[in-house]
């Protein structure tokens, strides 16, 4: 279904880009599914950050505004639309976090690696919200994280062992594709996205890896021990 990112932001299409992230991080406090429990608010928090997501970026805009909302969902998928937003940083300014998950995995493509990704994403920091009251009580309590690790079982590639690994003859390897088209009175235009075919990795296999579905990557779970020495 169409989107008009700037109905979804509350903004007019001669908005800066200081008025759009001022509604995006006034509706992305509101709709957080961690404060907001009403049923359609992590639905309504997906379209708001898909929707800066276009409009916070001056590439994005401006072929979103030429294409139309249509065509221009059919151009881009959803990872596209997310790749290169510093959304944990924006959140952490915030004081706010994805969850276990990670924000990708709300998007449904947290495990999906495109564009000749295949690094592992594991959490390097943690962030806790502690108040003055937990440090000055103390803490001695048990957490479990969640975060994606490199499929032991392909060692990232996503293909199962002994399956015939070949470069994709779509991107020839660059795990990216340009595509072209025309808008009004003949103009012409390209545009770059991943490869359909490879989904970015620039490699095709016969057979999907069995551990990881093809994605290279599992969730796994740590647990780690917190203390705060009482003051």
């Amino acid at each position: 279904m169409p989107k008009d990112y700037y109905e979804i932001l509350g903004v007019p299409r001669t908005a800066s880009a200081d008025d759009i992230k001022r509604a995006y991080r006034s509706l992305a406090l509101q709709f957080h599914p961690d404060r907001n429990k009403s049923k359609d608010a992590e639905e309504r928090f997906k379209q708001i950050n898909e929707a800066y997501a276009v409009l916070s970026d001056p590439q994005k805009r401006q072929q979103y505004d030429m294409l139309g909302e249509a065509q221009f969902n059919q151009w881009y998928n959803p990872e596209d639309i997310m790749r290169n937003v510093d959304f944990e940083s924006i959140f952490r300014d915030m004081g706010i976090n994805f969850g276990s998950g990670g924000f990708g995995d709300l998007f449904g493509f947290g495990g999906a690696s495109r564009a000749g990704a295949q690094r592992e994403q594991q959490a390097d920091s943690l962030n806790l919200n502690l108040s003055l009251s937990d440090m000055e009580k103390g803490m001695d309590k048990e957490i479990e994280v969640q975060h994606y690790s490199s499929c032991s079982n392909c060692k990232g590639s996503g293909a199962d062992p002994g399956s015939k690994i070949t470069t994709c003859p779509e991107c020839n390897g660059t795990g990216v594709v340009r595509r072209g088209g025309t808008q009004g009175l003949g103009a012409f235009f390209f545009m770059q996205g991943a490869c359909d075919r490879c989904g970015g990795r620039g490699k095709t296999f016969d057979k999907s890896c069995r551990a990881c579905r093809g994605r290279g990557q599992v969730l796994v779970k740590e647990r780690f021990r917190i203390r705060i020495e009482k003051k």
